[in-house]
């Protein structure tokens, strides 16, 4: 993976149908971290462990 921003966004459907799967799941891949790094800060700190 070398980006940081994801780089894809049309849907999975359209990435099967022009054999783009691997650049959209490199781009879901990265979604997902953000999302995960982001989920403590969207909890107000809290300590949920």
């Amino acid at each position: 993976m070398f980006a940081n921003t994801p780089v894809y966004y049309p849907s999975i459907e359209h990435a099967k149908e022009n054999n783009e799967l691997e650049l959209w799941r490199e781009s879901y891949d990265i979604k997902q971290s953000h999302v995960q790094a982001e989920a403590p800060e969207q909890l107000g700190g809290m300590n949920l462990g």
